[in-house]
């Protein structure tokens, strides 16, 4: 045979060996698939059990480490100097550091909470308001929305891969408009992966609420929507740990329900 021959006959059967493995990784991602919705009908039929209707299309497979969170004082110092100005920085004890000036004051907490008071208000429109609160540090403009409220401005964090739950800052506002201070929620600071075991299911979770509404004898229900996100608590080590957390909405006959916090790790209902 020629070296044309070989060659050709290499090419051949280099062709058929590519749809070989081809044809293997179908067959195996259909039995995967089988697999999975196998274990989607099996657990739809338990949640049904329980007494909550789930789709498969309303699971989320989504899923996170635990984090542990570090403030970072020079990033709430610089969201102090940004509405206050140069000010002065003292430890009150129990985690709140206090930050004052001539034109206000701001006092940081562990967990994430903070507020901050101006002695005198200030005239600001929403446009000055999204502007400031990105030179505080508190997300970018692509990352954030602003939502008009009663009593101020609520900023909201989207966008990220897996938002903290119950993270926003109100702007206050007096009842002529005029910015009079800001509070709220908002992890300020570095988050690290924790060597902590990976969130558990979807389903998991979702079981663990309907025993739980079961046997406190709740009415039956049906799951609209649920997402992953995190849940701030704080630890023995004094170090705040972030922890994958669902939130689950639901409906029932009697409407569409608040929404139901469920610890990822624990199984545990959380609250906010």
């Amino acid at each position: 045979m020629d070296r044309r021959g070989v060659k050709t006959m290499l090419i051949v059967l280099l062709a058929v060996t590519d749809i070989l493995l081809l044809g293997l990784w179908a067959v195996r991602e259909l039995r995967a698939k089988a697999h999975r919705d196998e274990a989607a009908r099996l657990l739809i039929s338990a949640l049904s059990d329980a007494g909550l209707t789930a789709s498969a299309e309303s699971i989320s497979n989504q899923s996170g480490r635990v984090l542990e969170f570090i403030r970072n004082p020079q990033s709430e110092s610089a969201a102090a100097l940004s509405i206050l100005g140069e000010c002065a920085a003292e430890d009150m004890g129990g985690g709140i550091t206090q930050y004052r000036s001539a034109l206000g004051y701001a006092n940081f907490r562990d967990r994430g909470e903070f507020e901050i008071v101006l002695f005198q208000p200030r005239v600001l429109n929403e446009g000055e308001i999204g502007t400031l609160a990105q030179r505080m540090g508190l997300g970018t403009a692509d990352a954030t929305a602003l939502e008009r409220g009663e009593h101020g401005y609520t900023l909201l964090r989207y966008g990220e891969a897996l938002p903290v739950w119950g993270e926003q800052a109100v702007f206050l506002t007096d009842g002529e408009g005029r910015l009079i201070g800001v509070e709220g929620k908002w992890l300020i600071g570095d988050s690290y992966a924790s060597a902590e075991t990976q969130s558990r299911t979807s389903g998991w979770a979702l079981l663990s609420l309907a025993y739980a509404r079961s046997d406190a004898g709740m009415p039956a229900c049906a799951l609209k929507e649920m997402s992953l996100g995190y849940l701030a608590e704080s630890s023995s080590s004094g170090i705040m740990r972030l922890v994958p957390c669902w939130r689950i909405n639901l409906t029932s006959d009697a409407g569409d329900e608040s929404p139901t916090y469920v610890n990822a790790v624990t199984g545990e209902i959380a609250a906010l």
